[in-house]
């Protein structure tokens, strides 16, 4: 028989501790509830025991709250997510991660998000490069783009009338110098706004 994580979970307690019937009681319901719900039923549990636990618990809903997905729950399944969620999903779990000098390749990452959830990827992002990280982002986003160190364009066109590299260079250069869609497309909206690499 194929249990749940929350099932799996409750059996295993259940054999350690049988003082905590409401916890687990609850731990079921809890595999269903959207993170931003499951945040706060976490945060009322006040047992030394389960403290720890329930932080560390915590902490990771904040940061999957915190990059705009606060309406999934542990229960949905993965094929069911978008491009969009699934990435920042990722960016979620190698946010938490000490590794350094790995490549990491997000596929749009801000698809689908509202402009102050893109600030905070765009944290994330940074975050990552910061640790000795590098990032390769495919993305259409103005913001992320003007923030990249370097850019390849992809064209001219999509599908089948495109896949040449048709620039190659800073965000700066690509402003100043580039002959392509996305260059004329960044000088448009990019009037009069700055950025942070050269």
């Amino acid at each position: 028989m194929i249990k749940t994580i929350p099932e799996v979970t409750v059996a295993a307690m259940r054999d350690t501790i049988d003082s905590y019937d409401e916890l687990f009681d609850r731990m079921p319901r809890m595999g269903e509830m959207e993170f931003s719900d499951l945040r706060e039923e976490l945060a009322k549990i006040t047992d030394p025991w389960a403290e720890s636990v329930c932080a560390g618990l915590i902490a990771s809903l904040d940061r999957m709250i915190d990059i705009g997905l606060p309406y999934l729950s542990m229960n949905r399944e993965s094929s069911t997510l978008s491009g969009g969620e699934a990435q920042r999903l990722k960016l979620v779990r190698y946010m938490g991660s000490s590794l350094c000098g790995m490549i990491y390749i997000f596929d749009e990452p801000t698809t689908g998000l509202h402009a102050s959830d893109i600030t905070k990827v765009i944290g994330i992002l940074e975050n990552i490069v910061d640790r000795g990280n590098t990032v390769i982002v495919i993305e259409h986003n103005t913001d992320v783009m003007l923030l990249a160190d370097y850019i390849i364009d992809v064209g001219p066109d999509g599908g089948t009338k495109g896949g040449q590299i048709v620039f190659t260079g800073t965000p700066r250069e690509m402003l100043e110098h580039g002959d392509t869609i996305t260059a004329k497309y960044l000088r448009s909206v990019n009037q009069g706004r700055s950025f942070c690499h050269a």
